[in-house]
């Protein structure tokens, strides 16, 4: 308590000091000191607003680069598997085509009841 005390007549004396060195009555600086407290206060909200403003539109940025890459990254895989699935054709068409033409083949030698076919030059 004795403390706080000390620590209020200091301020006071102080703000009266100030006073009396800058040649303005007590009313005046008090004035003076409320306006300027008052203007402290009315800019705090706009700057800590304007922080949180800045800080939403980083996060907003960081959320756009975020879902670029993983539009980029979804692109990529989807261009994989687009060409993993024209390799899969392309090799079924040709499977097809191998088993088309072997098909006469095979069917002779069941026909014949041949153990062994040739086949495109393999036995």
């Amino acid at each position: 308590m004795k403390k706080i005390v000390i620590a209020t007549l200091v301020a006071v004396s102080g703000f009266v000091g100030l006073c009396v060195v800058a040649g303005r009555n007590l009313g005046e600086m008090t004035g003076y000191f409320r306006a300027s407290a008052d203007t402290v206060v009315e800019a705090l909200p706009s700057e800590v607003h304007d922080r949180k403003l800045e800080h939403d539109i980083r996060r907003a940025r960081q959320e756009v680069i975020d879902r670029q890459v993983q539009l980029n990254l979804s692109r990529s895989h989807l261009d994989q598997l687009q060409a993993d699935a024209e390799e899969l054709s392309a090799s079924t068409s040709r499977r097809e085509r191998l088993l088309a033409d072997a098909y006469p083949a095979l069917k002779i030698a069941a026909e014949a009841n041949t153990a062994t076919i040739r086949f495109a030059s393999t036995e």
